[in-house]
């Protein structure tokens, strides 16, 4: 139904923020740049 498949696209989505929120930890570490700007959702 469409109820279903909404609650897998938001849990998708959370997933892909998830790992993207990893990967760009992951880049700041290896790069050791300072990121002075953070957006909103990051914090």
């Amino acid at each position: 139904s469409e109820e279903i498949k909404n609650t897998l696209l938001s849990s998708k989505q959370e997933e892909v923020s998830k790992k993207l929120l990893e990967d760009f930890e992951k880049f700041r570490k290896d790069s050791k740049i300072e990121i002075r700007y953070k957006s909103p959702v990051l914090k």
